[in-house]
């Protein structure tokens, strides 16, 4: 092979690598908003609801839990 072949076969594979530079970049931007994004960065208010809804009845589960246990201990 010539100098010059190699050179534009160098131009070619340099092009290659920004187009997939830039397709691993879109990629990952697309990752961070869509679907593969993990629930807190997709809807925010979404999870926080889910942490207000299940600290009450984990609350309301463990005073009852308690309660039965207080029961079981003072009646045996």
């Amino acid at each position: 092979m010539s100098l010059q072949a190699l050179e534009e076969k160098i131009v070619r594979l340099e092009k290659k690598l920004e187009k997939l530079e830039h397709d691993v970049a879109e990629h990952l931007r697309e990752a961070v908003r869509g679907e593969d994004a993990p629930l807190e960065e997709k809807a925010p208010r979404v999870s926080w609801a889910l942490v207000w809804f299940a600290y009450p009845i984990a609350l309301i589960l463990f005073t009852l839990g308690a309660a039965a246990g207080a029961s079981y201990y003072w009646t045996h």
